[in-house]
Order: C-alpha cells, then structure tokens, then sequence
C-alpha cells in the first residue's frame, strides 16, 4: 500500500505515466492549516495592548470611588455595634457573678468609651470600682475610632435621641440579680459623632431592668417595629 503524499506510479510497454492529481489536491489543505497555525500563534503572544489596560485601571478606579464610602460606613457601625455587646457581656457577666457570690457585684464605665469594669464594691453604697476587688475588665481602643458612651439614669426615656453624656457611671447588681438603685444606669447609649451624616449611624442602646434584666436594642427608624431587635 502507497504511504500518504507519496506518488503512485502507472506503467506500461512503451513509458511509465506518474499521476501525481491526488497529492496536488492536498497541498493547498495542508498550506492554510500551516498558516491557520502560524496565524494563532502570532494572536496568542499578542498580549492586552495599552489602551484595554488603562481601560481595565479606570473601571477599576470607578468602582473603588463608589464602593469606599459604604464600606467606611459599614466598618464604623460594625464598631458600634461591637461595643454594645461588649458592654452587654459586661452587665450580664455582673449581674452572674453577683447571684453565683452571693454579693452585690458592681458593673462601672469608666470613660466616656467603652471602657468598663467589674468589680465587688468595698461597701453597698460605693458608687465606682474605687479599691474593689476587680472581676473583669474592657479596654478597648474605641475612643480611637470615635466611639461614644452615653447613660440614662431615669425610667421612662425615649430613644429618639442617643446620650453623650451621664459616664462615668455604673450599675450595682443585688444577690438577687436586681438592679435599680438610686443613680445607677438604666440605659446605656453607643454611638459615634465622627460619622458625617446622622441619619447613617445605626447607633446602639443596652437597657438594664429593676430585675436586672440586660439587653440591647437598636433604635433605627429604618428597623422594623416587629423585629426582635427593635428598641420599644
């Protein structure tokens, strides 16, 4: 049998004839599959020319340009809400400690940040952590990013405006687990003046009861008034 591409010979008595149509009609297949080849390798090492690149670089500039913003937002009331709950765990680690010692446990601020302590009082009517004996402490970096801590001394308050002022101040808890006494905190307010526009700070409220009773609530109008949440 003939190799592919070779020439097929014909003879007879008086000359030999070399047909030779079959390999004309493949020469010009195999030439264009040898420049189709040469063609996309010449595409490939091409590469992305200047102008997509700065194309890419202004896009990607544009997105960073809207999406900053919110993210610098969302970070600082990200911050807020963690120094709520870190005051929440505060209380609630108070008022534990006071039922499980069978004493009157105090929980104090002690700044106009985050800051607090847990302490049992040197007498009943102590109204700071003064030469206590220390259960736990808090101290974060909140005042860096501009955190707040305001306090509530009355029942009765609305959450239409967070508080700024009122700390240092604390909250002694009974063996009971109660709390209410005179001049102690009722409410505590987290919030952060540094951001620009008021109406974007989801600011945070932690609530102490008379039973003792701590919880944290978010008063943003934008928050649904069923949702577990809300402050009511």
């Amino acid at each position: 049998m003939a190799q592919p591409g070779a020439e097929r010979v014909l003879g007879d008595a008086q000359g030999r004839i070399v047909l030779i149509a079959a390999e004309a009609r493949m020469a010009p297949v195999a030439a264009e599959a040898r420049i189709g080849r040469r063609s996309h390798r010449r595409s490939a090492a091409r590469g992305v020319s200047l102008i997509e690149t700065l194309t890419c670089l202004g896009l990607v500039a544009i997105l960073l340009f809207i999406g900053i913003p919110d993210f610098t937002l969302w970070v600082a009331n990200s911050r807020l809400r963690t120094a709520a709950e870190s005051i929440q765990d505060g209380l609630r680690f108070a008022r534990g400690e006071a039922v499980r010692l069978n004493t009157q446990v105090r929980f104090q601020l002690t700044s106009g940040s985050s800051d607090w302590t847990v302490c049992v009082p040197v007498n009943p009517a102590a109204v700071d952590c003064g030469g206590a004996t220390v259960l736990q402490q808090h101290s974060g970096a909140d005042s860096v990013s501009g955190i707040v801590v305001g306090g509530w001394t009355i029942t009765g308050y609305t959450y239409a405006n967070p508080s700024t002022t009122g700390t240092p101040n604390g909250v002694t808890f009974s063996t009971l687990g109660g709390a209410g006494g005179a001049g102690d905190l009722t409410r505590i307010d987290v919030t952060n003046p540094n951001i620009p526009n008021a109406a974007d700070m989801r600011w945070m409220a932690v609530t102490i009861s008379a039973s003792g009773q701590v919880a944290m609530c978010d008063p943003s109008p934008l928050l649904a008034t069923d949702n577990p949440l809300h402050c009511n």
